[in-house]
C-alpha cells in the first residue's frame, strides 16, 4: 500500500507528460495521476496534494511556464467519477486555478 502525502516511490523521477489526472474521492483525499492511471504520483490530504501540483516544475523538471492540463474528478455516489473542471495553463498559476473541493 502507498503510504499517504509523500511521493510515491516508483514515481519519483518518473513523472511522464503534461497531462495530470486529479481525483476527488472524498472531501478530505485527492490522487494525483499522470498518463499512467494505475500508479498515482501522490495520494492522501488534499491541501498536500495541491502542493505538489504546485510543484509539479520539479517533479517533471521543466520551468515553471511549462504549459500543463490538469482533469478534475469528483466521486458521485450514483455513477462513479465524474470529470468536473479541467486546467490548462503554465504550472506556476495552477494554484489559481484548481478548485479545491
Amino acid at each position: 500500500m502507498l503510504p499517504k502525502n509523500i511521493i510515491n516511490p516508483e514515481k519519483k523521477d518518473k513523472v511522464e507528460g503534461t497531462v495530470f489526472h486529479l481525483f476527488y474521492p472524498d472531501i478530505h483525499t485527492s490522487i494525483l495521476f499522470d498518463k499512467d492511471l494505475s500508479v498515482p504520483i501522490i495520494y492522501g490530504n488534499k491541501n498536500i496534494v495541491m502542493t505538489w501540483i504546485k510543484k509539479l516544475d520539479e517533479l517533471i523538471h521543466v520551468t515553471e511556464d511549462t504549459k500543463i492540463r490538469i482533469y478534475s474528478y469528483i466521486l458521485d455516489g450514483q455513477s462513479g467519477y465524474r470529470r468536473i473542471d479541467t486546467y490548462n495553463g503554465p504550472i506556476s498559476q495552477v494554484g489559481k486555478y484548481i478548485r479545491r473541493y
